[in-house]
């Protein structure tokens, strides 16, 4: 009987573990995190020049200043996708690279801190043959599958593999062989060099900082092939996204098979969003591929009312085989102390 697990952005924003005390940023509400993180005169000085070109193009463009980021959504994914339909301008790509750089640095911090007791239970109850799909960079899953195991059952072969401070190649480190997990967006402790087209995967005692990631100072950065800058593996929340790679190709077939095969399927906070056609279809693809239907699919999200038909109708499933649960990851995992 095999399981799959399919995260979103609600079972991240699950955690309440943070040092900063702060949960995990949506789409909606990044930019309030983000600048409730800059909360002092020094650090305010130093990110106004760290971020210049974004806030820049955020006053020209969207008439708002450093301080109405505080107190007016305004959703990310909009922003990076307009920004991505102006690739030809400095002015664009300085605001774009700097807006990506502000959202490893606000998961970074949000993030640290103790190890989520709701991933963890997920995982402990998980059996080998079981999957978790997941559209999250952050690493709340990865540290705990990397207490138990060296390196998480990632389904895919990075070329090196940075570890105890040296890099390996894959067949000097031990695989898990632990539940799958698939990170169909990418990771932040995954990177790629553009020169020598190779991809990287780092496995850092106690977390892999978003920070130390993309530092250019940083010898972890620089590639060990042709020692150029690196760039992190990561799909970022725009409309048109892109998928085109050796990494993402291959994880997409796996996420495929899994979701074929699997007898139950359980979603916890995944809104499926209009946006995400892949997602749509990759879903659809799999029912049609199945050779025997669904035993039963469970929902876990905060606003569930508008996601109940929309999964029954494309998973094509009946409501005898569908149980609902308002809440989060804490909810369902709860539930395990109950049986």
């Amino acid at each position: 009987m095999n399981k799959v697990y399919i995260l979103g952005a609600g079972a991240s924003a699950g955690y309440d573990k943070s040092k900063v005390s702060l949960c995990p940023p949506t789409s909606r509400d990044f930019f309030q995190r983000a600048m409730d993180l800059i909360d002092d005169k020094e650090k305010e000085s130093f990110e106004e020049q760290r971020f210049q070109n974004l806030f820049k193009y955020l006053d020209k463009y969207y008439s708002l200043k450093k301080e109405d980021l505080r107190i007016k959504d305004i959703d990310i994914e909009e922003v990076l996708t307009i920004l991505d339909l102006e690739t030809s301008e400095n002015e664009f790509n300085e605001a774009r690279r700097e807006l990506l750089e502000m959202v490893y640095l606000t998961l970074n911090e949000i993030l640290y801190g103790e190890r989520c007791p709701y991933h963890k239970k997920l995982i402990e109850n998980l059996k080998s043959t079981d999957t978790i799909i997941t559209f999250n960079w952050d690493l709340l899953l990865d540290n705990i599958f990397s207490e138990k195991e060296d390196i998480p059952n990632y389904k895919y072969k990075f070329s090196k593999y940075y570890q105890n401070g040296k890099w390996e190649n894959f067949n000097s480190i031990t695989y898990s062989n632990s539940p799958a997990l698939i990170k169909l967006h990418g990771s932040l402790n995954w990177m790629k060099c553009n020169d020598c087209e190779k991809d990287y995967c780092y496995i850092l005692s106690g977390k892999v900082a978003a920070d130390q990631i993309i530092n250019p100072e940083d010898t972890k950065t620089k590639c060990p092939e042709c020692d150029k800058k690196m760039e992190p593996i990561i799909i970022p929340p725009t409309l048109a996204k892109k998928y085109k790679s050796k990494v993402f190709d291959e994880l997409w077939k796996e996420a495929l098979n899994a979701l074929k095969d699997a007898s139950e399927i359980v979603i916890i906070g995944y809104s499926l969003p209009i946006t995400d056609f892949r997602v749509k279809w990759l879903f659809m693809k799999s029912v049609a591929m199945r050779k025997k239907p669904i035993e039963k699919l469970t929902l876990v999200d905060k606003y569930p009312d508008n996601l109940c038909d929309k999964y029954k109708n494309l998973f094509r499933i009946n409501d005898d085989k569908f149980i609902c649960i308002k809440g989060g990851i804490k909810e369902y995992t709860n539930m395990y102390d109950r049986v």
